[in-house]
């Protein structure tokens, strides 16, 4: 597999997740055809989704999970100009639709927001009190006993391991992958939101 269709595969999965998340009205304002979709489009499609479905990000944050998606610099070269151009076409797309985004300057949850909707979605709330849910008491019991430092170094450890073996399996799968395209790969997949 090469690399472009590895990228086109996973630009389809987001797509999906994109369908499921966004309402028709705001989805179908984009290109249809995911290989005709331009580098801007996908990138105002995410940032979108984003602010669909958790409020609370700065532009920081945003440019972050955007470039977790589509990759490092896909703002460009001046990522601030591009953000805010970017952010300026969803506001009035939203606007047509009767919705407004606003930034929150003070508070606990600072950022951008979409007025009249959840901090975060009625489905991501269902997914974390399933994970949550999924908790013994008894695992519970043995984290409180560990100390900071000892929770961190179990979280590290165990995401470093999930993510080598991801590494191993990928370039296992598709021998023609650098070292470097099978993490990126292997990462986006682990912490991706679209399931």
């Amino acid at each position: 597999m090469t690399w472009e269709r590895t990228r086109q595969s996973w630009l389809a999965r987001i797509d999906r997740a994109l369908r499921r998340y966004l309402p028709p009205n705001l989805y179908g304002r984009f290109e249809p055809d995911l290989d005709q979709r331009s580098d801007v489009e996908w990138r105002r499609l995410i940032l979108l989704n984003i602010l669909w479905t958790e409020g609370g990000h700065r532009e920081r944050g945003l440019i972050a999970r955007v470039e977790v998606a589509l990759g490092r610099g896909c703002f460009g070269v001046r990522p601030a100009s591009a953000f805010a151009s970017d952010m300026q076409f969803i506001r009035r797309m939203l606007g047509e639709f009767g919705h407004r985004i606003r930034y929150r300057r003070a508070g606990e949850r600072r950022g951008y927001w979409i007025h009249g909707r959840l901090e975060f979605d009625d489905r991501i709330v269902r997914q974390i009190a399933a994970t949550v849910a999924e908790v013994s008491p008894l695992q519970a019991a043995i984290q409180v006993r560990l100390t900071p430092g000892e929770r961190v170094w179990q979280g590290v450890t165990l995401s470093e391991f999930i993510v080598e073996q991801g590494i191993r399996r990928r370039m296992a799968k598709d021998p023609g992958l650098t070292s470097v395209q099978a993490r990126r790969l292997t990462i986006e997949t682990l912490y991706r939101l679209d399931e």
